[in-house]
């Protein structure tokens, strides 16, 4: 209950606020008119159909939107500035009638987890949808102005963008289009979320690379449910393509990013992290002389087997052909020499057997390479192979540290 009324109290003070303020936006909004600044009105009478309906002020919003609607001519002549400057008095009335009307209630929501970067210029409609989001458990990030979009991507990497259509000197949907055309953001999925109701608006932002389309006033049943069905469809997605379909390893991709990720951690935080690079011992043999279904058998087992045997928070990747990988983290040199010794003796008494009946074991050596601050990415990785190399040319079925 206690999450109910702090969700309730924090969209009570936002609402209050929004009134409080709202005749100084109407008179801003004539003079806009006035000065017939095109763009200005536009976006004007845009927020405030947006922010007033969210809010219940239906009256408001209904007169925002039918300005909105007048808004869009090239240029706005005498005759249309008049009407505009109607609409503005009627809403000035209608901003004077909001004492007696009634908050909708807002309903428990589940804890979740994810990073939401909102492109909302309206900073009354970004503090809503701030407000509903972070109390399920998002991080959510806003930003109002369009050039700072990929920067705000590269430092907050979020997981989901809600993104209005109309934005200063930027289209939402140019911003969309732009972004689908980096692999790195491809699968990150995108919800408009906008005032912008014509169903061409709509086509054009699916045709952009958008995944949803939510209109304001928005309920904060109905964001939160989008925005939690959104993520999960992309993590289920993103769990397929980043993990090896034979072995259920991570992919060299997936683990090199996850790695990447550990090496940036361990640097903020001193933790020891280790990576073991391990190789199987005569797999080339292993198909020649029993058939590459036992090849596929051993690979099919080695990686469930070592995804079984680490810890929850680390982990398992397929670097290439009977290569894997380890990333361990907040462990100490003896700890993993411990571990991947133990792994070896395990692995080694697994029986297999061959196309003709013949049972065979298999063996791995493993390279073990602690992070040192100073290294980049590849050199770790060369270290871990280094000692790869030398537990092989020691004789394999052995663990070499670096």
């Amino acid at each position: 209950m206690a999450q109910v009324d702090s969700v309730e109290a924090k969209l009570h003070r936002l609402r209050e606020r929004f009134i409080a303020g709202l005749p100084k936006r109407i008179a801003a909004l004539s003079d806009a008119i006035e000065r017939r600044a095109h763009e200005e009105v536009t976006r004007g009478f845009h927020s405030l159909a947006g922010i007033a309906g969210t809010y219940g002020l239906a009256a408001v919003a209904a007169l925002s939107a039918e300005g909105e609607e007048a808004c869009a001519a090239e240029s706005l002549d005498a005759e249309t500035c008049a009407y505009l400057s109607s609409l503005v008095d009627g809403m000035l009335v209608a901003a004077a009638e909001t004492a007696d009307l009634t908050e909708p209630a807002v309903e428990a929501a589940p804890k979740e987890e994810g990073r939401v970067l909102c492109v909302e210029d309206d900073l009354e409609q970004a503090r809503y949808i701030t407000a509903v989001l972070e109390n399920s458990g998002y991080e959510v990030r806003t930003l109002g102005e369009p050039l700072d979009f990929n920067y705000a991507l590269s430092t907050f990497q979020p997981d989901l963008i809600l993104m209005d259509i109309l934005l200063p000197g930027r289209s939402g949907v140019d911003l969309v289009r732009e972004l689908r055309a980096d692999a790195t953001y491809a699968r990150v999925p995108i919800v408009f979320l906008t005032r912008q109701r014509q169903i061409a608006s709509r086509i054009e932002a699916v045709g952009a690379g958008g995944d949803d389309f939510l209109t304001k006033p928005v309920q904060p049943e109905l964001l939160r449910s989008v925005v939690s069905a959104r993520l999960r469809a992309s993590r289920a997605v993103q769990v397929l393509i980043d993990h090896d379909g034979l072995t259920g390893a991570l992919t060299h991709a997936a683990f090199m990013r996850r790695a990447e990720a550990a090496m940036q951690r361990s640097r903020r935080h001193d933790h020891e992290i280790a990576l073991v690079m391990l190789d199987l011992d005569h797999f080339k043999s292993i198909n020649d002389h029993h058939g590459h279904l036992a090849g596929d058998l051993v690979l099919s087992t080695f990686g469930p087997f070592l995804t079984r045997n680490v810890r929850k928070g680390d982990d398992v990747g397929r670097y290439g052909g009977e290569e894997f990988a380890l990333l361990l983290r907040d462990v100490s040199l003896e700890a993993v020499q411990s571990l991947v010794n133990r792994l070896l003796a395990d692995f080694s008494a697994i029986p297999f057997r061959g196309a003709r009946g013949n049972v065979f074991h298999v063996s791995f050596s493993a390279g073990v390479a602690m992070l040192d601050p100073k290294w980049s990415l590849q050199q770790w990785k060369q270290r871990a192979d280094d000692a790869l190399y030398s537990a092989k040319h020691r004789g394999r079925a052995r663990v070499e540290a670096a």
